[in-house]
């Protein structure tokens, strides 16, 4: 599952854990073709592991 940016980037979620934290939930994602997520940069792995731990800034 991925949430997808307005910018038009996409993160892989980690995990259900995840995805509550966002606000979201599992069962109100929309279905989107592989082929067009292809299309959309990757982002990092989002998870509440990695939230919880410091992160190097971004230029």
């Amino acid at each position: 599952m991925y949430l997808v940016t307005e910018v038009g980037e996409k993160y892989p979620l980690a995990d259900a854990e995840t995805v509550a934290a966002l606000g979201y939930t599992e069962s109100a994602a929309v279905a989107v073709s592989m082929r067009l997520l292809d299309l959309l940069p990757t982002g990092p792995v989002l998870s509440v592991g990695a939230a919880r731990q410091a992160q190097a800034v971004r230029p």
